[in-house]
């Protein structure tokens, strides 16, 4: 007879008391919600409390209906980008599993991790808290400081609600469907001509409101001068390189699954997605995200996740081949045009060398604790010489957080990324040992989307966008890696699997 997993056992031996507690919350809102909505509102709110009351019963399910919806960003949102704090279906089915996963730890007395990544990038979160006390961009820095308290419990919450490696394959399938689908569309709003004129060219904040939430594409005047208007996908983000990484994350994972099913179906949804990917990265009409499409693209070749080279380089040659006559001639304006990534031709890539020169003068004054987590309004003080947004940040990863939190916060971010890389590399080993090729070759996709991540964030802030997918997949692999650490200290001579709980 098959053993109940932990979350069934936990239902059977406290559902009077879930049932008393669930019927006292939801009981009063029906007559309120019958009088004060319409039919259509009242049945969607209906709706919506069962799936957060299956939700609250089984905190896996939250996982799931979380990275289903990672990728939707600014079409999940209910608030403007420009909000003190967002509000979006993410947030809400996060908070869900939150709450699920401390009612069943409380119930069952199970002991929640607090791994070290998650120590690390908490006390990061807390010194960027600290330094709101003299930034002199107090809004901006809460908004960021919200979104990396959100990024902590998300990661706090799908840590532990890993308990199987069995159990990392069916989150990832949601997040790339929809990632698929977004693409897709993004791909018909291209072509149809459809888009958002981006024309405040000098005012622009890069913050979009709900009424462009279903918008993919915008006409861009950045660089006007050398270029022209050029026309760019954003899919469901706020900006073109924002979707851009996030669409490369997605590239290795791809050929994760291609590389561990034998299902027809799944294999064609994994080059459907490959395609599709790769081609909305190109409309993104971002020269780094081609360089770092590039980059993933040789990773996931020289790595375990492909098989038959020789075969791949031949079918993918052909079909760019075939492609090249039928792409958009904006593509060869802004992407493909070798000159334009000279510093004459390209003003995108002088600022950005300006911006590092002033950075570095900016550090020379606040070296020690830093301009504050978020602040955009140091860097347009002090080039006053040059147009720009009257909000910008110094478009380098590791200047910017460097700047940011200064010498104090600094190494506690790059400790939590060298961790993250060491957490991969456990899992590929130790998976490798116990004969799991599939959860092996899901910790090299994890390990690939991190080098890709690594080198984005020469050219921008990259961990300061919103890159929920990484989050989900890091969140994943420091699971795994726990699973592991269990394993070596309660029993190594035995096998991975009997120290694992059932999968839900």
């Amino acid at each position: 007879m098959n053993k109940p997993t932990p979350d069934l056992e936990v239902l059977r031996r406290h559902k009077k008391k879930l049932a008393m507690a669930l019927g006292m919350g939801a009981g009063p809102l029906l007559p309120l919600l019958g009088g004060l909505l319409s039919p259509i509102t009242a049945g969607a709110v209906v709706v919506g409390s069962l799936v957060g009351i299956a939700a609250i019963c089984w905190p896996f399910l939250s996982v799931l209906l979380t990275a289903a919806v990672v990728p939707l960003e600014r079409m999940g949102r209910f608030t403007n980008d420009n909000s003190a704090v967002t509000f979006s279906l993410m947030r809400i089915f996060g908070l869900l599993g939150l709450a699920s996963l401390l009612l069943h730890s409380l119930l069952s007395r199970r002991k929640l991790l607090f791994s070290l990544p998650i120590v690390l990038y908490g006390i990061y979160v807390f010194i960027s808290a600290l330094t709101l006390t003299f930034t002199s961009d107090f809004f901006r820095g809460f908004q960021w400081c919200s979104t990396m308290l959100g990024n902590l419990l998300f990661l706090f919450f799908v840590v532990n609600s890993i308990r199987s490696s069995k159990q990392v394959r069916l989150p990832v399938i949601l997040w790339l469907v929809t990632t698929l689908v977004i693409g897709l569309y993004s791909i018909y709003e291209f072509h149809s001509g459809r888009y958002i004129v981006q024309n405040d060219r000098f005012e622009n904040s890069g913050y979009r409101t709900t009424d462009d939430r279903f918008s993919t594409v915008i006409l861009d005047y950045a660089e006007f001068e050398t270029l022209g208007a050029v026309k760019r996908a954003m899919g469901a983000t706020s900006h073109p390189a924002v979707y851009a990484i996030n669409v490369i994350l997605t590239i290795p994972f791809y050929a994760y699954l291609f590389r561990t099913t034998s299902s027809l179906s799944m294999r064609i949804f994994s080059v459907l997605g490959l395609g599709v990917g790769v081609y909305n990265v190109l409309l993104t009409n971002t020269r780094a995200a081609v360089v770092t499409l590039g980059f993933t693209l040789f990773c996931v070749f020289a790595s375990k996740l492909v098989k038959n080279r020789l075969a791949i380089v031949c079918i993918a040659a052909g079909a760019a081949a075939s492609a090249a006559p039928f792409l958009p001639q904006a593509l060869y304006q802004r992407v493909f045009a070798l000159s334009n990534y000279s510093l004459g031709q390209a003003a995108a890539m002088r600022a950005r060398l300006a911006y590092w020169q002033a950075g570095v003068e900016i550090f020379e004054d606040h070296w020690l604790f830093g301009i504050g987590s978020g602040n955009q309004t140091e860097l347009p003080h002090k080039l006053t010489n040059m147009y720009m947004p009257p909000n910008s940040s110094i478009h380098n990863e590791y200047f910017e957080t460097l700047l940011e939190t200064g010498i104090i916060g600094y190494p506690v971010m790059i400790a939590f990324l060298v961790t993250l890389f060491r957490r991969c590399r456990k899992v590929i080993r130790v998976f490798r040992q116990q004969n799991d090729g599939d959860t092996e070759l899901f910790g090299i996709a994890c390990f690939v989307a991190s080098l890709a991540i690594l080198l984005y964030g020469v050219q921008c802030d990259v961990m300061h966008f919103t890159l929920k997918g990484w989050w989900l997949v890091m969140g994943l692999i420091v699971g795994l890696s726990e699973m592991t650490i269990r394993q070596e200290n309660s029993a190594p001579e035995k096998g991975l699997e009997e120290h694992e709980y059932a999968a839900t």
